[in-house]
């Protein structure tokens, strides 16, 4: 006697499953394993840290019709630190395949910091450099797992040291985790 056909639908998927994978979860979304370290702004006496980074779709820079843009923001670490950081990555979709430059595929929206003796903000008038690549990035940026970004570029930052005031190109680097913000 044949099977009931109401358990040979469940049992078949489950079989496509196991053989072939889930359309569309191909890959493991959140954070990568031994990741999670400071985004590290660096120069010659210049030592910055970056930590606590949450994304939401807010869509604050647009791209294209269609995708949701993704807000990332995060704090200063350390004991002078008040600073914060925040980025707008308009193109989620495509972060999440390929690295996107740093300054248009990942925009740097403000960047600012301190340390015992000078201010940091940052020079919108030099172009970012480097690019900025991701690991586990799922549904466009709104996975509730998080994911994690891999710096590996520059920005220019105004410094203000009492009256002193100049410029510093400073080196963004690290893989840091990207937490969801609470909806």
């Amino acid at each position: 006697m044949p099977g009931s056909p109401s358990l040979r639908s469940p049992i078949l998927l489950i079989i496509s499953a196991a053989l072939f994978g889930c359309p569309n979860h191909s890959e493991t979304c959140g954070p990568a394993a031994g990741s999670g370290g400071p985004l590290d702004v660096t120069a010659t006496n210049v030592a910055l840290a970056y930590g606590g980074l949450m994304s939401g779709q807010n869509n604050d820079c647009p791209g294209t019709p269609g995708v949701v843009s993704v807000t990332i923001t995060g704090a200063e670490t350390g004991s002078a630190g008040f600073g914060i950081v925040t980025f707008c990555v308009p193109r989620p979709d495509l972060l999440a395949s390929t690295p996107q430059p740093l300054g248009s595929g990942v925009q740097v929206v403000d960047l600012t910091g301190a340390d015992a003796s000078c201010s940091y903000a940052f020079d919108a008038t030099v172009a970012p450099t480097g690019t900025v690549s991701s690991s586990g990035l799922c549904d466009n940026g709104g996975g509730s797992a998080g994911f994690t970004l891999v710096f590996d570029g520059g920005v220019t930052l105004d410094r203000t040291c009492g009256s002193a005031k100049d410029t510093v190109a400073v080196m963004l680097s690290g893989s840091v985790d990207v937490s969801p913000m609470q909806q």
